[in-house]
């Protein structure tokens, strides 16, 4: 690992329809971001596909844990990671008590 990044996306008549990268954070560890999929094709698979090639790719880099940050609301989005073999790890909560975000990671020696 170095000062690595990676964004992919996948495209249907030239609109991209979902995408996700990871940033470097150090030697050990990078982070997942832009994890997204257009509303019109969630539940068809593609937002998985395309963070099981983003892990392959982070594992292959030598990164030994992936961590990321999501709107705790995003139930859809924290069932992805859940089965991807993300572990929650923390929970922030505002001044009032609400659910502001969840943090997750996953053991890329797991994979």
């Amino acid at each position: 690992p170095g000062e690595d990044r990676l964004y992919v996306a996948t495209m249907e008549d030239g609109t991209t329809i979902g995408s996700c990268g990871f940033l470097h954070q150090d030697d050990q560890c990078c982070e997942l971001v832009r994890m997204i999929t257009d509303d019109r094709y969630q539940g068809r698979g593609i937002g998985s596909r395309l963070l099981k090639f983003v892990l392959r790719e982070c594992a292959v880099k030598g990164y030994r844990k992936i961590v990321l940050k999501t709107a705790s609301f995003r139930r859809p989005a924290c069932k992805l990671y859940e089965s991807n073999n993300f572990r929650l790890t923390n929970i922030n909560v505002d001044q009032y008590g609400i659910l502001t975000f969840s943090q997750y990671e996953c053991d890329l020696n797991d994979l």
